[in-house]
């Protein structure tokens, strides 16, 4: 059972999928935000994205130690500084009120964290979308754009479109993002592959005489029956060689559950991608 008050108002939840579904309105950017940001200058926008790029990173390291690690979130989040959080939806006071709890409430706070950046990725594709519009007004202001940038094309690609990587890899099935810190289910027959995407690197994970995943190359990485954490980090279940630069020092936790699913985490920066035929919602 878990008991807040927020802004004077007493809520209570049952369990944590209680809470969960609860909070699933928290991950969209609110009206009131939404015509706030379209009164922004390119330059405003511009630096509002640079400024949920360095947050994200930072609440990427939390959730990363916690879902690898089983590390605790809440205090990491107190020495960031709850000032990080946005005033939408309440974030920053639904997560002060939650740190007043004790460990015994990790998941609850995991959950929140996780939602929360789900509302940055929201937030930043509001950005985007607007950023987009604004430039290609015949009235457009580039006098934000500095020598080293040769148009706002290349501000929109490198604040903006970190979903859509200019030069990904090629596959044969269109891929969605998954969910930041949520596990999806994800199916497939044995010895038939599931093309998933690590960044704008292209990977097949197949169950060929047990769990694999495989680069464009055929090199192959087992995966053990447990929980594989796959990234350039020289401490995962799973190290990616050099060449993947844009994978992520821990990218996506990958778990087997039979012959015939297994679960993926995505805990990177630049995404975890698959097709949505071959996957569904789980759980956190």
């Amino acid at each position: 059972m878990l008991r807040l008050t927020l802004n004077g108002q007493q809520l209570q939840y049952k369990s944590v999928d209680d809470f969960s579904f609860a909070i699933e309105s928290r991950t969209g950017v609110p009206t009131e935000r939404l015509h706030e940001l379209m009164q922004r200058t390119p330059q405003e926008l511009w630096q509002e994205a640079e400024s949920i790029k360095s947050v994200e990173k930072n609440l990427v390291d939390i959730l990363e130690d916690a879902l690898c690690d089983a590390s605790a979130c809440g205090p990491a989040i107190q020495n960031l500084g709850l000032q990080i959080f946005s005033k939408d939806h309440d974030s920053r006071a639904l997560m002060q009120a939650l740190n007043e709890f004790t460990e015994h409430y990790e998941g609850c706070k995991r959950l929140a964290l996780i939602k929360y950046m789900q509302y940055l990725g929201a937030r930043q594709e509001v950005l985007r979308l607007i950023f987009k519009t604004k430039s290609a007004s015949p009235q457009r202001d580039d006098s934000f754009v500095d020598d080293d940038t040769q148009s706002v094309d290349v501000v929109e690609t490198v604040l903006f479109d970190i979903n859509d990587l200019g030069d990904s890899e090629p596959t044969e099935h269109p891929l969605q993002r998954l969910p930041q810190g949520e596990a999806v289910r994800a199916h497939a027959l044995p010895r038939h592959a599931i093309q998933v995407r690590l960044a704008k690197y292209t990977f097949d994970i197949i169950n060929d005489n047990g769990w694999a995943l495989c680069d464009r190359t055929g090199k192959r990485y087992p995966l053990s029956d447990q929980q594989n954490v796959v990234g350039r980090g020289s401490g995962n279940d799973i190290t990616l060689g050099r060449k993947f630069h844009n994978v992520s020092r821990r990218h996506v936790i990958m778990e087997p559950v039979d012959d015939h699913v297994i679960l993926l985490t995505d805990i990177s920066s630049h995404g975890t991608f698959a097709p949505p035929l071959h996957i569904e919602h789980y759980s956190v």
